[in-house]
């Protein structure tokens, strides 16, 4: 009998480390009362040897494992949650990364676009200067045509035929032709009186015409540079679809900024998943509690079939 007694004690023991350290994982304050309620049982019969030890086993078997069983399911749920948006996490950091990289890379592009820029001012100041002087020397000191060339292929916006087309048709009477270039009269006049401060916009290709568009800065003026053919034109910028170019080109930024969010998100909810229980939940373990601590309950042990039976009966209900 003092074999079995405390074959039963050992049990109760392991079954109460148990309920401890999902306790202390869920971090529950009910179910830690719970589990300090279970050592107090045990301590019961523990220390007396004249109560039946085999209502402390039928405790444990009706009440402790079968909330064990319950925890158990819920953290092992949970944990998969947890997974799922892990992995998320990392499939949004590897973009970001890759983002990143892309940025990178572009960031070569807008630093050669801010040195084509220069070099487009410093020459059409060179060809205002030829044109005004009538002078037969070739105005472009600056390299301006390569650009389009090394850039295009990742850089440049898809344009239709058709736009392009109408673009590059001028009337002759309206722009000023020396040997080296064509240029519109009133771009030049205006490109004079803006100081030739101009910045570069965009590139437009229909393969194997490439432009580049060009702003004068603070007016709404847009002017196209065909290098091939060094034509500058004015240019309806309301012809190309231009405020999706403007999203295209802060998308990335804007992209990280958005996973970067999501995952700031999902960091938090995997906080609040990691221990979740739900509220049906917790109200089941208050249900519990009260149970095991009831005035009558460690008086009463003899009834513990009829009210585990109960207990279990309402936790079922709540299994995952």
């Amino acid at each position: 009998m003092d074999n079995l007694r405390q074959e039963i004690l050992d049990k109760s023991n392991e079954v109460i480390w148990k309920l401890s350290e999902l306790a202390a994982f869920f971090e529950e304050p009910t179910l830690i009362k719970i589990c300090l309620q279970s050592k107090i049982i045990h301590k019961l019969f523990e220390d007396n040897a004249d109560i039946d030890i085999n209502k402390l086993e039928l405790f444990h078997l009706q009440f402790s494992d079968t909330l064990i069983n319950l925890l158990e399911k819920i953290k092992v749920k949970n944990e998969r949650i947890v997974g799922m948006y892990k992995h998320e996490m990392e499939l949004n950091n590897e973009m970001i990364e890759k983002i990143k990289q892309r940025i990178v890379q572009d960031g070569g592009f807008d630093a050669e676009a801010q040195k084509q820029t220069v070099r487009m001012s410093k020459s059409l100041r060179d060809l205002y200067t030829a044109i005004y002087y009538k002078s037969t020397d070739y105005p472009f000191k600056e390299d301006i045509n390569s650009f389009s060339i090394n850039f295009y292929k990742d850089h440049f916006f898809e344009s239709e035929q058709e736009i392009v087309d109408k673009l590059i048709m001028y009337d002759k009477s309206k722009v000023y032709r020396n040997p080296y270039a064509v240029v519109d009269k009133q771009l030049l006049l205006e490109l004079g009186q803006a100081n030739f401060d101009v910045r570069f916009f965009a590139g437009v290709k229909v393969y194997p015409i490439l432009l580049e568009i060009y702003k004068i800065q603070e007016k709404d003026i847009y002017f196209l540079y065909w290098p091939v053919k060094n034509l500058f034109l004015k240019c309806d910028i309301d012809l190309f679809p231009h405020e999706k170019w403007v999203e295209e080109m802060s998308k990335k930024a804007q992209a990280i900024k958005s996973l970067t969010k999501k995952n700031s998100k999902l960091e938090t909810n995997i906080k609040n998943t990691h221990k979740y229980l739900s509220y049906e939940i917790s109200e089941l373990l208050d249900e519990d509690y009260k149970v095991i601590t009831g005035i009558d309950f460690l008086a009463s042990l003899e009834d513990i079939d009829t009210q585990a039976n109960i207990l279990k009966a309402m936790l079922e209900t709540k299994m995952i």
